[in-house]
């Protein structure tokens, strides 16, 4: 077991580790959605990064399924690597990804706002009720976190303080 300094060092370092992983797997997702619903998608990098994905198909239709499939791909590899290092009580690696998922959302959010099929369909209406409940039940879990790690006095970072 590291010492409460290596601790804080070891839980900054996944933090910042999984921030960067967390832009690949959303890209990822993008690609594999993509790929999935027949589009021909390329993964273009700018040095270390993704920086983005494009996808030509002549059945544009498709291309409104492939948020919620990129959402639902990202996500639940974040969360699988949340629920495996919950364990380990790491602060900052559980904010990261919290954090992470909340980006996933929010940008789906955005991008569903975007879309012009939104307001004029009960599914487009039923899809955005969704990404809306969503978002909020990440955010309610993250703040129930927060509220525990602050009461918490075995916390490492109100250790840290005392």
């Amino acid at each position: 077991m590291p010492s409460r300094g290596g601790r804080i060092v070891l839980d900054l370092f996944l933090a910042g580790l999984l921030l960067y992983v967390g832009v690949w797997v959303y890209e990822l997702s993008n690609w594999a959605s993509l790929t999935l619903l027949g589009f021909q998608s390329t993964l273009s990098l700018s040095g270390l990064f993704p920086s983005g994905v494009l996808g030509v198909s002549t059945a544009q239709g498709e291309l409104v399924l492939t948020k919620p499939i990129q959402i639902t791909m990202s996500a639940s590899i974040v969360l699988t690597l949340l629920f495996l290092l919950r364990r380990y009580n790491l602060p900052a690696t559980k904010f990261a990804i919290i954090g992470t998922v909340s980006a996933y959302f929010a940008a789906a959010f955005w991008e569903a706002l975007s879309i012009s099929w939104i307001s004029a369909t009960p599914a487009g209406q039923g899809f955005f009720a969704g990404l809306n409940v969503a978002t909020m039940f990440l955010l309610v879990f993250a703040f129930q976190k927060v509220a525990r790690l602050g009461s918490s006095s075995s916390s490492p970072l109100r250790a840290a303080h005392s």
